[in-house]
């Protein structure tokens, strides 16, 4: 007789929650970008051209350069939590913070030092350009075509650290009071209805496509086979504006959430 010896994949840890935080900070990094995905909610591209001419200038500054960077990272009790938390950082912390995520980016054109590429604006500007030119070619799309006015900026912003971190928390805090909290009370029951239809699902052992597939409702299988290898829990939740997209944002440790669009099963 044969013996025929198949891997289970491994299974994680699965929870489908709310989460203020995540999703408000998802929809400001999407403000800007709403013209550039088809299949976003409308309201997205209408709300940011109803900033004021200066916020939108500082938005797409912050979007296209460092909000990756100072993204929310483990849990947080609510968006004004997690500006407290940026406010409560030395400006020093946030800049350091800031500099080794861009850090990132340099090491993979050959582990440069930030002083070196610190040195001048157009050491810093050109360095960087052409890094993340590379990251979007890889993608096959075309970077932001004022991309470099972008990065010049923010190496205006780096100069000053003090300066830096209250543009951005003022930024952050203007957007919440102006736009984001009307929204998060328009939303959140639609989101809560999606999290509580899935609460069947909090707590289980899944391998994690099949809990995308059945979560999320997209059959996902090999896209994120690498970034997930050592995720043990898979947090879900469920956003408003998104469309068809979902979005992986990894860490913490070995944690790992998924933003998808509010849906029921």
């Amino acid at each position: 007789m044969d013996r025929n010896y198949i891997l289970a994949p491994p299974v994680v840890s699965i929870d489908v929650t709310v989460d203020q935080t995540y999703t408000m900070f998802n929809t400001l990094m999407l403000l800007q970008t709403g013209e550039r995905l088809s299949g976003v909610d409308p309201w997205l591209q209408q709300t940011f051209a109803a900033l004021p001419p200066e916020r939108q200038a500082f938005h797409q500054v912050f979007v296209n350069t460092v909000g990756d960077l100072l993204a929310p990272q483990g849990p947080f009790s609510s968006f004004l939590a997690y500006l407290q938390h940026l406010s409560a950082q030395s400006a020093a912390e946030l800049h350091t913070q800031t500099l080794q995520g861009l850090g990132k980016w340099f090491s993979k054109q050959g582990n440069l030092p930030p002083e070196d590429w610190l040195s001048s604006p157009q050491r810093f500007t050109e360095s960087l350009y052409a890094m993340i030119a590379r990251h979007w070619e890889a993608k096959q799309e075309d970077p932001n075509p004022r991309l470099h006015e972008y990065l010049t900026t923010l190496y205006t912003w780096l100069q000053d650290p003090a300066g830096f971190q209250a543009r951005v928390v003022g930024h952050l805090r203007w957007l919440w009071e102006t736009v984001l909290a009307a929204e998060w009370a328009r939303v959140e029951p639609i989101l809560t209805e999606s999290a509580l239809a899935f609460r069947d699902r909090n707590g289980s052992m899944m391998a994690p496509n099949e809990a995308i597939r059945v979560i999320t409702g997209r059959d996902l299988q090999g896209a994120w086979d690498e970034m997930l290898k050592t995720v043990t829990r898979l947090i879900f939740i469920p956003v408003p504006h998104i469309g068809p997209y979902v979005i992986l944002n990894t860490g913490p440790g070995d944690l790992a959430r998924i933003l998808f669009g509010a849906r029921l099963p």
